[in-house]
């Protein structure tokens, strides 16, 4: 008997890690669409003959789907298992960028980033419960940091690998690994994913009473604040290393993956750092943020000189 327990122990920890990958592999291609569509913004610009700025647009766009799409499925989705939620999300990632990949106009492809944006928020959310509910209450940081380290890990790098190959044979192609990826991960939660039944108290009602609540807009608040001056930075960083400070094209994937180091470090740190102290790890993040920006060169960007490996 004693065997038998052992071998449901060992079979439910194999399960459990296979669906923390299925998890993560679903934020590794967000991770790797959201930030390598910034990394790709000269070359959809070369494209379709419209300038860096404009060509950011489909950045401007695909956040738009997230802010839009988040709140909007998590009102009307809650009543359905987060099993068919998880599903849906990814195989609406996959039509999004796989349009993308095939749009024939830069009007198009604005609308297909938009789509791809809808189900981002929704996905980590739903994903993050799954995933907290899987292991004891002292670890449920741990476990949501396990599914944003696909993300983080897409900086890595998917990101490189998706900038490398818009560089070798085209961005489209880039945006075709990524919907490949999101339908891998709609078939992996097909297979391995705990099928739960739907919350019978769920309605749209019991959603909104949420935003009576202080801390969930200073919450919402804090994040966008957060990831905003991250993302302000990042959606233009290849553009400013190519026009500005004029290094070669071929380093962006370098910068991009240290860029994701720095972020991969941070999430394992930070998620362990959570379970015991939330608040003051939160606190802390932002003002190594704030610290890390004030610290960057204060002469004129243009004006600097990088070492002659980057002439």
């Amino acid at each position: 008997m004693s065997g038998l327990r052992s071998g449901d122990l060992a079979r439910s920890m194999r399960d459990i890690r296979i669906i923390f990958f299925s998890l993560g592999l679903g934020a590794f291609a967000i991770g790797t669409a959201e930030f390598a569509a910034m990394s790709l913004v000269p070359m959809i610009a070369h494209t379709f003959g419209v300038s860096d700025p404009e060509a950011g647009h489909a950045i401007v766009l695909y956040a738009a789907g997230v802010c839009i799409g988040a709140p909007t499925i998590a009102l009307f989705s809650a009543g359905i298992s987060r099993r068919t939620m998880l599903i849906s999300m990814m195989l609406l990632y996959t039509l999004g960028n796989g349009l993308s990949a095939i749009a024939p106009n830069y009007l198009l492809f604005l609308v297909c980033r938009f789509v791809s944006g809808l189900p981002h928020g929704a996905y980590f959310g739903i994903a993050s419960i799954l995933a907290s509910s899987l292991v004891p209450p002292n670890k449920r940081s741990q476990a949501v940091g396990r599914v944003i380290l696909g993300l983080t890990i897409a900086t890595i790098g998917g990101v490189p690998l998706a900038n490398g190959i818009g560089q070798l044979v085209g961005w489209r192609w880039a945006f075709g690994l990524i919907a490949t990826l999101a339908l891998c991960t709609a078939l992996l939660i097909v297979l391995f994913a705990p099928k739960d039944a739907p919350r019978k108290d769920a309605s749209i009602l019991n959603e909104f009473t949420a935003l009576k609540i202080r801390q969930v807009w200073l919450t919402l608040a804090i994040g966008a604040v957060g990831f905003g001056s991250v993302f302000c930075v990042y959606t233009y960083l290849a553009s400013i290393m190519i026009n500005v400070t004029r290094v070669p094209e071929s380093y962006v994937p370098i910068m991009l993956a240290v860029f994701g180091v720095g972020m991969t470090i941070g999430t394992l740190v930070c998620a362990w750092l959570a379970d015991h102290k939330m608040m003051p790890t939160l606190a802390g993040v932002l003002l190594m943020g704030a610290a890390a920006w004030r610290a960057s060169p204060r002469q004129p960007i243009n004006s600097f000189r990088w070492p002659s490996m980057f002439s």
